[in-house]
Formats: C-alpha cells, structure tokens, sequence
C-alpha cells in the first residue's frame, strides 16, 4: 500500500526488515510501510510490505484484498467492479462489456429438443471453453448450484472428471456462472477438441448426456455420434472451427446443438458471477 521514507537513521540499532515501524529513521532501510520496515517504497497497486509469510518485502497482496474501484488479483494487479469503465476482460473481475464491466446477461438457454429420454434443458451447460486453463458453466436455474453435491461428469473422451471434483468449493450462481479449473489429463487444444458433459456417470446411457460441443480436429476418440443420437448436436452437423481466438462461446438464446451456436473468434473470457 505504500509508506513513509525519510531522511535517514537516527543513533543505535535500526530495525530490520519485516520488524514493526512507526517510522523511517526506526529502519535500516529508512522506510517504514504499512508499519513494519521494508525493502523498497512499495507504493504500487496492489502491492504491500506485511503480507503475511513475505513481511518486509514488498509483495502482491492477497487475492480479493480492497483496492480502488475493485480487488486485487494477487499477482499485483486491481481488477475492476462491475459498473467500471474498462477496454478489455483483463482489467475487469468479470468481463469487459461495452467498455463497462459487468457480468455477463443470461445465456437464455433455449431448449434443444432433445431426444431419446434426454434431458432437453439440463441445470448446467458449458458457456465457454479455454482449453488448457478452463470450462465456464451456465446455471439455467434460479438457485444457486453447489458442485461439491452434484453428479455430473465431464468426459473428453475417453477422459472423464467428475464436476463434484474439478468443481470443489464452488457455486454456480443461479442463473449465473462460474469457472472451473480445467480437469487433469483432457487434451484438448485451440486446434481441436469435443467434450461430453454428462448428468452422471452412466457413460454407457446416451441419455445422460446433459451437454456437447465439438470444435476444429479432434485429436482424440468420439461420442459425437451419441451426442447426436439424443439431440446434443445435428445428425451429421460439421464441428465449430478451430478456436482463433483462444476459446469457445456458446452464443446467448440458442440451443448449442451446432457450429453456428458458438463463437470461436473471440478472446477467453470467464466469469463466476451473478
């Protein structure tokens, strides 16, 4: 948060870094900040000399600490709150919307007609995809979802990931979002990819699949044809292409069953929020 410097050491000992200040002229270092003697001025954003473990270093605060107009991210920079002008994700808790961020509207899910005893309208669907770093979900209900209690599976096949697991400690906000890390062991790429979300793991029941998308080459096996067998996605319908702009979208008021209901073009930009 930065401090006080000044004008040199007064006589006897001078108190080393990390120790309890009220003053410069108390540090060896002649700056006393955020009132332990510390290493450098530490007037950045987001920056701090008493984070707990690194006291009298100027470090990163920690994640979620205050900061003007938002919080820090812990790596030293403050992200925004909704409601603040911005010109790009990356200055903004959530998304960059408008030159406003804000969370994203709803998705409004449309049903997809699903045959074959699956479920048309599923709780969740993947809203984004970031391979490599992580899958966005949607909450199509009112009420807040917790996926330490769900069963849900991801499968990339023929890799599987319980969402109770991937998801631990987070909750999808009703009719809102949240990001997931992405699960150990998918290989999806930019190039590539086609994930499965499932409502449990009766893998062998193509009725259980809640969610599909498939984009670019695939560089693994398929269920694409299972996916269309229950409505997931056209009968013979051509994946999304290859994601130029580093992930993939589903677009708002469709039915995510073909490459026209996602955006490939535009730059990754996940969200847990309302």
């Amino acid at each position: 948060m930065g401090g006080m410097t000044g004008g040199g050491g007064a006589g006897g000992s001078l108190l080393g870094f990390g120790e309890a200040c009220s003053a410069p002229t108390e540090c060896a270092s002649n700056r006393c900040v955020d009132m332990v003697c510390c290493d450098t001025d530490c007037t950045g954003t987001c920056e701090a000399c008493d984070v707990t473990g690194s006291e009298g270093t100027c470090s990163p605060e920690t994640q979620g600490s205050a900061c003007t107009n938002g919080e820090c991210d812990g790596a030293g920079t403050c992200l925004l709150n909704d409601g603040q002008t911005c010109a790009n994700n990356d200055e903004c808790i959530n998304n960059c919307i408008a030159t406003t961020c804000a969370c994203p509207g709803t998705l409004n899910v449309q049903d997809d007609g699903a045959t074959g005893g699956a479920v048309t309208l599923p709780d969740l669907v993947m809203s984004e995809i970031n391979p490599g770093d992580y899958i966005e979900l949607h909450n199509t209900t009112g009420a807040d979802i917790m996926l330490d209690g769900v069963m849900h599976q991801f499968c990339s096949p023929f890799d599987y990931a319980a969402l109770s697991a991937v998801g631990a400690g987070i909750t999808v906000p009703g009719n809102g979002y949240a990001v997931v890390p992405w699960p150990s062991g998918f290989t999806d790429v930019e190039a590539g990819g086609e994930i499965l979300l499932y409502q449990n793991n009766g893998f062998g029941t193509d009725a259980n699949i809640l969610d599909f998308v498939c984009w670019g080459t695939n560089p693994h096996d398929t269920r694409k044809s299972q996916a269309e067998a229950v409505g997931k996605w056209g009968s013979g319908a051509a994946c999304a292409a290859a994601l130029s702009g580093g992930a993939i979208h589903r677009v708002a008021s469709t039915t995510g069953t073909s490459a026209a209901d996602y955006d490939v073009a535009s730059a990754p930009s996940g969200a847990t929020c309302p």
